[in-house]
């Protein structure tokens, strides 16, 4: 089987319309696949959603996504809220938990690398 990656950036540039549209068709992408499939990247769902992310798991969860459980805070300038902006979600895949590394110290980015393990059943 062939594995699906979706690699999401959502811009806060673009209308939050646009925004969850471009999640709603990654879904719809992502339901009609046969087969394994890992979806993330920068949802930036603070801009949208604010911090509460239930909308964008209610979303995942309902095509049988499971959330990477990692936590990467960024400190928002606008109001002093933490959000995570970056997620993982995966499905038809063996999550390997201990080989989960979110590398935080960098100053690069206000996006972390994320380092994870994966296996083909």
């Amino acid at each position: 089987k062939e594995v699906l990656v979706v690699n999401l950036h959502n811009l806060v540039s673009r209308s939050t319309h646009t925004q969850n549209f471009l999640i709603d068709w990654s879904i719809s992408l992502i339901s009609s696949h046969n087969g394994p499939v890992i979806f993330g990247g920068d949802f930036n769902t603070w801009s949208f959603i604010g911090s509460d992310i239930n909308a964008l798991l209610q979303r995942t969860e309902k095509v049988g996504l499971k959330k990477v459980p990692f936590h990467s805070p960024v400190h928002l300038m606008s109001g002093g809220l933490r959000v995570q902006l970056d997620h993982l979600f995966y499905k038809g895949l063996t999550l390997d938990e201990d080989s989960i590394k979110v590398f935080n110290k960098t100053n690069l980015s206000d996006h972390p690398p994320i380092s994870v393990t994966f296996k083909i059943p």
